[in-house]
């Protein structure tokens, strides 16, 4: 039997009423700005060894979770984790180019083998274990529908920047690094020859 636990930051859009139909269990907490060190905190909840984290935003095809239990039976005795591709969307469109595709993601590990920092989106780290980053095209993918347009792109960057925990010590940080990879990054997606 499946452990499906949900995280809900106080939604108000059906979210939770959906999730108590559907979901093993639910956990309600206060909302908070930054989403990976939440995982961090939580996943020490899930009652199975192999853990699959989701955002509300992702979702996975009809498909995948006969894929993902061949893929523990078939590796999980060499593996504790697994990089998993992500489809992107902008609206309707997925993306295909640069930092869009296949923008591989740790959300499939063996539990208290993974570890995120209070960030926004960065990549956790593999505790003592060894990660397999699975190959696009023949294997499962998240689906990520993230951004309603372009311009929520933008605005969601900017909050990201805002709510970021930014280390203080000049020597180890630069804000202006911070903002040019911030801009290289969202060049890359942009270009359409990548």
């Amino acid at each position: 039997v499946p452990d499906r636990l949900v995280i809900d930051m106080m939604s108000r859009d059906g979210t939770l009423e959906i999730a108590e139909r559907l979901a093993t269990r639910v956990l309600s907490i206060e909302p908070t700005p930054r989403v990976d060190g939440i995982r961090s905190r939580y996943v020490k909840e899930a009652r199975y060894e192999w853990v699959l984290v989701l955002d509300s935003d992702e979702w996975l095809a009809a498909d995948a979770p006969r894929e993902i239990e061949r893929l523990i039976r078939e590796s999980g005795d060499r593996y504790d984790a697994f990089s998993i591709p992500r489809f992107n969307y902008v609206g309707s469109q997925l993306m295909r180019g640069g930092l869009w595709y296949p923008d591989n993601q740790i959300r499939l590990f063996r539990k208290g083998k993974v570890l995120w920092s209070d960030s926004n989106h960065r990549m956790p780290e593999v505790i003592g274990g060894r990660l397999l980053e699975l190959l696009p095209p023949d294997c499962v993918h998240i689906h990520h529908q993230n951004y309603k347009n372009l311009s929520e792109v933008i605005e969601r960057q900017l909050r990201y920047a805002q709510t970021e925990c930014y280390d203080r010590d000049p020597d180890r940080f630069s804000f202006a690094a911070y903002v040019t990879e911030a801009y290289e990054r969202l060049a890359l997606r942009s270009d359409p020859q990548t």
